[in-house]
């Protein structure tokens, strides 16, 4: 199935928001469950603790002006299939 440019946003788009609201319901529930001063400072530990974990996820494999369009070793998972050229 070929999906265009718009098809892929509407499908980012549709996971993306939910996705949204479910760690908005989450750190609500967490910091309600705690409530007074303890639980806001929770949510902002775990979020930070994430955003770190995050960064340092992407840090493993960088991307930089200077590798961006060097050849992949492997396949990528999802894409079009590259046609052969003759040499």
């Amino acid at each position: 199935m070929r999906w265009g440019i718009a098809g892929r946003m509407v499908v980012a788009w549709l996971t993306t928001l939910p996705a949204a609201g479910a760690v908005g319901a989450l750190m609500w529930w967490i910091g309600d469950a705690f409530g007074g001063y303890a639980g806001p400072l929770l949510v902002f530990a775990v979020l930070v603790a994430v955003s770190c974990f995050l960064y340092a996820r992407s840090r493993l494999q960088p991307v930089s002006a200077g590798n961006v369009n060097h050849e992949w070793t492997g396949t990528p998972s999802l894409g079009r299939p590259q046609p052969k050229v003759a040499a």
